[in-house]
């Protein structure tokens, strides 16, 4: 019991240690799943609002780009531009006329930082704005290029160091072979990136074909060492697409990258944040969802544990009282836990219950069986057994149902075949009926199976040709699967269970046919009529001349006159056909007896118990032939025997004296004056049988007299035919004839 105690705690440990971590398991996996679903939402959201912002500063480039173009659209158009482009000698007063020319022009825009204007046959520059802008730088830039570009440079004087924007463009004084002047327009950088770019929470980058930067944000979060910025930009020159969106890892820092990119210009529009800026937010609320959900965690694993002691409490009683039941083996002490326990004691109770309904069915039907054999054998009063029957509530539909009789040939050598064969013929019976009838089937004997039946089905139409042919069925299947004979005998129909004696009779009566039908028939009374319907008178000359043939000794005539006696007695039902041929049998065992020979010795056995078919009787009566002209050889031979007197005395003796309780081969041997030993072999060898078997012959021989021909009981008869106990009387008969007394008695 210890060790049943010890398996329930683990057991609870067990339990709440699983459901600890199902709920700490289904928290976390819940979190990171959604952390991932959600981190790959904001990614995503991140890449497209990027992708849209940088177009916006795509476009706002182009039109700061076309307003410079205007400017510059304005300078080239001035007559006072052109005319200071035009000099080949420095000239004071066209050169200030242009300075406040380009003056007015800077004034109008915002954006414009400075102008700047140069003559490169003069070397002269204009230059208007507030500080000192290195044209030189420029004017090379235009030379190499000779077009519009844009670049950024220092500005020197009041601003010095100063970032600043150039759109610088060729202003050619006659044709364009020549080396271009220039227009330069110039522009705050980081005012111009301010308006551009704007306010936004990353650092964002405009840069040229070159990946010179043209504007920059810088995030100041983000880290001041700028070589992230050429490896983005490296990255987007190896893209062939116009837009696109990535995360790389620089000096172990994860940034995600989105670029938009002009094919015409080749400038790069590029926007930077790192990872864990742009998660930051999200982490903070995983980290608060799952500091929530391992409180909850904590608080459900106090509350299950509660509850779950609280819900063990009755598993711990059960098996508690479990352990103290018949089904507290080694086995169930040694389980894992308490339900497997449960599990195994339930398992061995419901193997007991089916066990004991198996063995109550076996029961049940044995009983049934039982009763309805008492009902079938005995004609008396049956109201115990119909009380039985009610009470058992075997629900047999008696009214209207029909019976037969299966009876396995007796004369077969094996009757070791005969339990076989009727298990055979009962599983026919089940298989090839109960689906058209009900059926109830009974071994009667160990050569017999009687069979109740009726229809299954009232609103089906059974009718009697077809349960002939299924009785037919059955019996030649039976003939092809054994070596042995059978008769049918069929008659109904009941009125209530009281004719199952009476019916059962008609039918042992129509089975007796079979003695003139031969082997192997149905036989019911339709056959039986069918069969013998014209009266025949009966053929007492024919008796004489087989009994004056045996006398004579002579066969040929006696094989004739038998088998004219066999042919008549198939005309015949059953009770005149065994009464003529057990007359036949009588006179010729009278005519023996006048020989001096011990016919109830032999033959008067084949009298009580007729043979089962004429054929069968044809064979008997040829034996009885042979043997009686043996006996008659044996009785002329055994005359001159000087002990054949005593024996026929004491044989003469056993039959006056039968009763008496003390009569045995003693007494005979002392009566003549023989030991015991002598006398017995003397008697053997002139009467054929020892005497001890002799004198319980006749005991037997004088008690089927009784059972047949008074009323007498059986323990009554067993006293009158000198037996010394009733039992030993039940034990003898049985041995003797195969039958009870009493089934002997009902039989015959």
């Amino acid at each position: 019991m210890k060790k049943k105690k010890k398996a329930s705690k683990t057991y609870f440990k067990k339990m709440i240690f699983l459901y600890t971590f199902l709920i700490a398991f289904t928290s976390v996996i819940l979190t990171l799943y959604f952390y991932k679903e959600y981190s790959g939402v904001v990614q995503r959201n991140y890449y497209d609002d990027s992708i849209n912002e940088l177009k916006k500063d795509m476009l706002a480039f182009r039109d700061l780009e076309n307003e410079a173009h205007q400017i510059y659209t304005t300078i080239n158009i001035d007559s006072e531009a052109n005319r200071f482009i035009s000099l080949t000698q420095f000239n004071p007063t066209t050169h200030y006329r242009t300075y406040l020319d380009l003056k007015k022009i800077m004034m109008i825009n915002p954006y414009v930082y400075a102008i700047g204007l140069s003559n490169i046959l003069t070397e002269d520059t204009i230059f208007c704005g507030k500080d000192t802008l290195n044209l030189e730088e420029g004017k090379q830039k235009l030379l190499d290029g000779k077009g519009p570009l844009v670049y950024t440079t220092e500005l020197t004087g009041i601003d010095d160091g100063k970032k600043a924007l150039v759109f610088a463009y060729p202003f050619y004084a006659m044709t364009y072979n020549d080396a271009p002047n220039g227009v330069f327009i110039v522009m705050d950088q980081a005012y111009i990136s301010e308006h551009i770019l704007g306010p936004y929470s990353c650092e964002q980058v405009i840069a040229d074909r070159n990946n010179n930067i043209l504007l920059h944000i810088q995030d100041e979060k983000i880290s001041d060492d700028q070589s992230y910025l050429n490896a983005s930009l490296a990255w987007i020159d190896g893209e062939n697409q116009d837009t696109g969106s990535h995360i790389f890892t620089f000096n172990h820092t994860k940034y995600i990258c989105s670029f938009a990119k002009e094919t015409a210009s080749g400038r790069k529009y590029l926007s930077l944040t790192t990872y864990d800026r742009l998660l930051s937010s999200m982490t903070q609320r995983r980290n608060i969802f799952l500091s929530i959900s391992i409180s909850i965690m904590f608080l459900s694993l106090l509350l299950q544990f509660f509850i779950s002691r609280k819900l063990y409490q009755p598993i711990k009683t059960i098996t508690t009282e479990l352990g103290n039941s018949k089904f507290n083996t080694n086995e169930a002490v040694t389980t894992t836990n308490e339900f497997e326990m449960i599990h195994h004691f339930y398992t061995m109770a419901m193997d007991e219950i089916n066990h004991l309904e198996q063995e109550k069915a076996i029961l049940a039907c044995k009983q049934k069986n039982e009763l309805l054999r008492d009902l079938i054998l005995n004609s008396g009063e049956n109201s115990e057994t119909l009380e039985k029957l009610e009470k058992g509530e075997y629900h047999i539909p008696f009214e209207g149902m029909f019976l037969f009789s299966v009876v396995i040939d007796k004369s077969l050598d094996n009757s070791l075949f005969f339990p076989l064969v009727r298990a055979r013929i009962q599983q026919l019976m089940n298989d090839s009926l109960t689906p058209a009838f009900y059926l109830e089937n009974i071994s009667l004997r160990v050569n017999e199976v009687v069979g109740l039946i009726n229809a299954q089905d009232t609103s089906n139409v059974v009718t009697f040709d077809i349960l002939v042919k299924a009785l037919e069925k059955i019996k030649e299947e039976i003939l092809g699967e054994y070596p042995i004979s059978l008769t049918i005998g069929l008659d109904g129909i009941f009125a209530s269970a009281k004719d199952c004696n009476k019916i059962y009779q008609r039918v042992k009566e129509l089975q007796n046919n079979r003695f003139v039908m031969g082997d192997n028939q149905i036989i019911y009374p339709k056959r039986v009529m069918e069969l013998f319907e014209n009266p025949i008178t009966y053929p007492d000359k024919i008796i004489t001349e087989i009994v004056q043939s045996i006398i004579r000794n002579n066969q040929p005539d006696f094989e004739e006159k038998l088998d004219a006696f066999i042919e008549t007695l198939r005309q015949y039902t059953y009770k005149t056909a065994s009464l003529l041929f057990a007359r036949l049998y009588l006179d010729v065992l009278s005519s023996m007896q006048n020989t001096g020979s011990h016919v109830e010795n032999d033959y008067l056995e084949g009298w009580i118990s007729l043979p089962g078919t004429l054929e069968e009787g044809r064979s008997v009566m040829f034996n009885l032939f042979k043997g009686y002209q043996k006996r008659v050889y044996e009785v002329e031979k055994m005359k001159g025997n000087k002990h054949y007197q005593n024996v026929k005395e004491s044989e003469a003796y056993v039959m006056a004296h039968y009763t008496d309780l003390n009569l045995n081969v003693d007494v005979l041997a002392d009566r003549y004056r023989y030991s015991s030993s002598y006398f017995a072999r003397i008697f053997k060898s002139i009467n054929g049988l020892y005497i001890n078997d002799y004198i319980r012959q006749v005991r037997i021989m004088k008690a089927k007299e009784l059972l047949q021909n008074s009323d007498l009981t059986i323990n009554e008869i067993a006293v009158a035919t000198g037996f010394t106990t009733s039992n030993y009387f039940y034990s003898i008969f049985k041995k003797e004839t195969g039958l009870t007394p009493a089934t002997y008695r009902n039989v015959t």
